[in-house]
């Protein structure tokens, strides 16, 4: 009987070890996973009627700063999306290519100009950065380094008010981030167009533009009177008024189907979904855990909703 439990005991021994060690490495795995920060994406609707109030970008640009991003995404059209280009910038496509054509860059030389910081670029620097990046098809890039190139870096603020120069801008200069990825889509904009004349002549002779009306109506009194108080930009992202833009632009105010407005509903969310995939890609792609992301209210809902569903691995967060 003695034997028989020494047996056991040395048994037990045997495979406790092994067990424990396994059980060990596992929870160091976990533990390691859990280290590594999660990525996040931080929507931020940007400010539409900007005429309201003289500064209407600064508690947008207080809040950016304070999340302390370390990229920015902007509602620009990326390079590779030609379609978008051409239906959004005109000419811009002819331009690029030919700069293109008659432009030879020093790669090793761009390459050391993207790698300094922003602070550090000189005017003529910022020049070299932005006829590269009009040649590369970027122009979110194209413009900021432009601005840079003619602006000194100590009155870079509150040249011309529009979300560019009073946010994007300035905020890419105190994060010293020379780079702006875009995310915006255009490919359908004309058929958007027609459906919302369509969608909008059918809602006068059924009377749902009514409900339109009502939306917008209570949204321009929201913006006025926040704007009062410099609170334009929180009224902005407020769920229910991202939730009424949401509706207004993808005609979901309507109770009566008709096809133009039903057309335009699903170019909306088309379009809602590939800016979302704009983004997920480049978040994924990118080892930034901290990016925030310059967009119009009214698809912050839909874009929201189509990241938390195809990239779950994206914690997607919001102002309000």
């Amino acid at each position: 009987m003695h034997s028989d439990k020494f047996t056991l005991r040395i048994y037990c021994m045997k495979h406790f070890f092994p067990s424990t060690l396994f059980l060990l490495l596992i929870v160091f795995s976990l533990t390691a996973q859990n280290t590594i920060e999660e990525k996040e994406v931080f929507l931020v609707g940007i400010i539409k009627n900007s005429k309201l109030t003289k500064e209407p970008y600064r508690p947008l640009l207080k809040i950016a700063k304070a999340y302390q991003p370390q990229a920015i995404y902007v509602q620009s059209i990326p390079a590779f999306d030609t379609t978008s280009l051409r239906n959004a910038y005109g000419n811009f496509l002819d331009k690029s290519d030919s700069i293109l054509s008659h432009s030879v860059f020093d790669m090793s030389h761009i390459a050391f100009l993207q790698n300094k910081k922003l602070k550090e670029l000189k005017p003529y620097q910022h020049e070299k950065l932005s006829k590269f990046y009009y040649s590369n098809r970027s122009n979110a890039n194209r413009l900021m380094h432009e601005y840079f190139a003619k602006n000194k870096l100590n009155k870079s603020t509150l040249v011309s008010n529009n979300e560019n120069t009073n946010l994007i801008f300035p905020l890419a200069l105190e994060m010293n981030i020379s780079y702006l990825y875009s995310i915006d889509d255009q490919t359908e904009r004309t058929a958007y167009q027609k459906s919302w004349k369509d969608c909008t002549s059918q809602s006068k002779l059924d009377e749902q533009d009514k409900k339109g009306k009502k939306i917008l109506s209570k949204l321009t009194r929201g913006e006025t009177f926040s704007s009062l108080f410099n609170r334009q930009a929180y009224f902005l992202n407020k769920k229910s008024t991202i939730k009424a833009y949401h509706h207004l632009y993808s005609f979901r105010y309507r109770t009566e189907p008709f096809p133009a407005c039903t057309e335009g509903t699903q170019i909306w969310d088309c379009k809602n979904q590939k800016i979302a995939d704009n983004i997920g890609k480049q978040v994924t792609q990118n080892p930034f855990t901290k990016n925030i992301i310059f967009i119009e209210p009214a698809n912050i809902l839909g874009v929201k909703a189509f990241l938390e569903a195809a990239y779950p691995e994206i914690k997607v967060k919001t102002l309000r």
